[in-house]
């Protein structure tokens, strides 16, 4: 569902460009997203070059947009030398990207969107991954099996001064439950690799004797993050990624 979306004008103006691609391109960002507000977008190119698939700039802005079940408070974003199927889109077919393009700009994260976002498989995984690779940096080579015997629920996000606490609870075979609590402090080396720095870390009581230390993770070659700002209640993300279709 779309709620306020207005369109912004295009530059420089043209049949194709203001008749057919925002449409276009708008349902294919609602396939994208289960929910965006208040979308602006702006497409950049000429006729010449749209006609054959080539779109320069396409820069979009939104308001509380929800991906996969994560919910995101802002967007801004551009995406440049942009190559679809015109052809077909022409004829009123899906939108489809031909070449990944790479995507820069800034995403917000507000702490209260994060956590109604804990429900969601996409950011619950990602809570228990990072768990994964907290134990598996510490020496435990075969953390994801020992982890797969327990029922994981993660219930609550706090963020501060570069710094974050993820709160929630497991249960193992016996139905015993011990809480879970993990704090530690961020930092980015730019463009891909994120530094934790473990504070007070609460785990199982099978993992009591393990001692945590500060441990990086490489965020792939799709992504390229400038800047990370983690202040309270919100968590501020600016740089690139590639979207692949």
């Amino acid at each position: 569902m779309c709620e306020g979306e207005r369109q912004m004008p295009v530059s420089p103006k043209s049949n194709i460009i203001s008749s057919v691609l925002p449409p276009a391109i708008k349902f294919w960002l609602r396939s994208q997203v289960e929910q965006i507000e208040e979308l602006d977008l702006r497409i950049t190119g000429q006729d010449g070059q749209i006609i054959k698939g080539y779109i320069p700039s396409v820069a979009l802005s939104s308001h509380k947009a929800v991906y996969r079940g994560l919910h995101l408070r802002k967007l801004n974003l551009q995406g440049d030398n942009i190559r679809i199927n015109i052809g077909q889109v022409l004829k009123g077919k899906p939108l489809q990207l031909l070449e990944p393009i790479p995507i820069t700009g800034e995403i917000r994260f507000v702490e209260e969107d994060i956590n109604t976002s804990l429900s969601s498989p996409l950011l619950s995984n990602a809570c228990t991954d990072l768990l994964i690779l907290l134990l598996k940096f510490q020496g435990i080579k075969d953390a994801k099996s020992l982890l797969s015997t327990y029922q994981i629920a993660w219930q609550k996000v706090t963020m501060g001064d570069n710094l974050f606490t993820l709160k929630g609870f497991s249960v193992d075979r016996q139905g015993n439950t011990s809480p879970l609590k993990i704090s530690a402090g961020l930092k980015l080396d730019p463009p891909n690799t994120l530094w934790f720095f473990p504070k007070t870390i609460q785990l199982m009581p099978e993992f009591s004797h393990v001692t945590f230390q500060a441990f990086q993770i490489d965020l792939g070659s799709d992504v390229a993050l400038d800047k990370i700002n983690l202040t309270e209640g919100l968590l501020i993300c600016y740089g690139q990624v590639m979207i692949r279709n």
